[in-house]
């Protein structure tokens, strides 16, 4: 993991994208609006507490926050083009709250483990009709009515919640439910 503190991440725009994941300060992160050429991003374990506006980089396809205390996720429904995002615990031990994700159509993968989501968070994810790949293992999930209708999964990820029923899912043939150790 690359450590990039005090510089404009402009400087290294070419090189952003092919890192496994960089550590930067909220400061220097400040910069990164000027990247608009990236396409990959993974900020991880970086004690991140904000983000800043993300609406720029229109070439990004991948984003990780996770392992962060970021409050507000709001930016990344300004990004468009994502169709990888992983947000595992990235609001520390703290609840994730989910940004409205109703204007990334393009999301493909998401993961959002160990973040102590309710089924009433299930509602920002219910409306991504491309959805392939879900995972929300480790929360507080009880029912999962709200995920019925994303037929286009391939993948979903419920271990170690709390649900009794899974009777919603039933028609999600094309779907393999990884349904192991409710609590």
């Amino acid at each position: 993991m690359e450590y990039l503190d005090g510089i404009n991440l402009k400087q290294i725009e070419d090189k952003i994208s092919s890192y496994e994941a960089i550590r930067v300060s909220d400061k220097a992160l400040e910069t990164i609006t000027e990247c608009t050429s990236v396409t990959r991003l993974r900020i991880e374990w970086a004690n991140l507490t904000k983000l800043p506006d993300l609406s720029k980089l229109t070439n990004l396809t991948e984003l990780s926050l996770s392992y962060n205390k970021i409050a507000d996720l709001s930016q990344i429904s300004k990004i468009k083009s994502l169709q990888t995002l992983y947000l595992t615990k990235a609001n520390g031990e703290n609840k994730v709250n989910l940004p409205d994700l109703n204007q990334n159509t393009n999301l493909k993968k998401l993961e959002v483990a160990n973040s102590y989501l309710t089924s009433e968070d299930l509602k920002n994810i219910s409306k991504l009709p491309n959805i392939t790949s879900l995972n929300l293992s480790g929360n507080s999930i009880r029912e999962v009515n709200n995920l019925a209708n994303l037929t286009s999964l391939t993948y979903l990820n419920l271990e170690n919640n709390l649900i009794r029923d899974f009777s919603p899912l039933d028609h999600l043939t094309n779907c393999t439910i990884n349904k192991a150790n409710q609590r």
